[in-house]
């Protein structure tokens, strides 16, 4: 098992570096990130938006914030 997954996580992980070099602001915030092994590059991959929104608006994004579901009037 191992050895299949091995392959596809060096596949994911160069896609990421491609998608953060796409941009100076996202490179910038990736050296900064790299700092946390494995989670900091996964974060600035699939939430570009870090370092630009308010700690609020990313938690909505990333469904971490709590929202109160009220129906009717």
């Amino acid at each position: 098992m191992i050895a299949l997954l091995s392959p596809q996580i060096s596949a994911l992980d160069q896609c990421i570096k491609v998608l953060i070099s796409t941009g100076p602001m996202l490179a910038e915030h990736a050296v900064l990130m790299a700092a946390v092994p494995g989670l900091g590059l996964t974060l600035l991959g699939e939430l570009s938006e870090l370092g630009t929104l308010c700690r609020r608006k990313i938690a909505s994004l990333a469904g971490l914030a709590p929202h109160a579901r009220e129906s009717g009037t």
